[in-house]
């Protein structure tokens, strides 16, 4: 089954945290969704966080969230794909993100799993992204779903 979280919750402090996550979903430089230019997309994240009062230097700069595919799920890059936007749209309509789906895990086994930067405040209107762990388990319960709609079981 899928996994699906929060990397480093509450940890992602300022301008240089926020380069972190950007450049590491883009790390095999494959990416997926982005609603920002990403030459300068850090420091588009942190002018729309000062735009709207939120304190840079306090408070999470950029979430980093994870959708792990079991090697028996058989997800493909055009799969990541075509379910990135059900899960993403809706979790993180107004809010600026950068996905990239990366082939390798950690210890080099091929998994495919999809790296999301998500800005935690609102282009439009300023709205914080929630954070509480009922909010936590409702995103995960919508990837779930969307997850479920796409998983193949014609893998061999």
């Amino acid at each position: 089954m899928a996994k699906v979280k929060f990397a480093s919750l509450g940890e992602h402090i300022g301008i240089a945290s926020v380069r972190n996550v950007i450049n590491y979903c883009m790390k095999e430089g494959r990416v997926l969704a982005c609603n920002t230019f990403l030459p300068c997309a850090a420091e588009e994240f942190l002018a729309i966080q000062r735009y709207f009062g939120y304190d840079t230097t306090a408070e999470t700069s950029i979430f980093h969230l994870v959708i792990a595919f079991s090697y028996e799920e058989c997800f493909t890059s055009e799969k990541a794909i075509a379910m990135l936007p059900k899960i993403v749209g809706a979790i993180a309509f107004d809010h600026q993100i950068i996905a990239g789906v990366h082939s390798l895990t950690h210890s080099g086994r091929n998994n495919k799993h999809i790296h999301v930067a998500i800005n935690p405040v609102g282009f439009r209107n300023g709205a914080v992204f929630p954070t509480d762990y009922r909010a936590l388990g409702n995103i995960r319960k919508h990837a779930y779903d969307v997850l479920h709609e796409f998983r193949n079981y014609d893998c061999v």
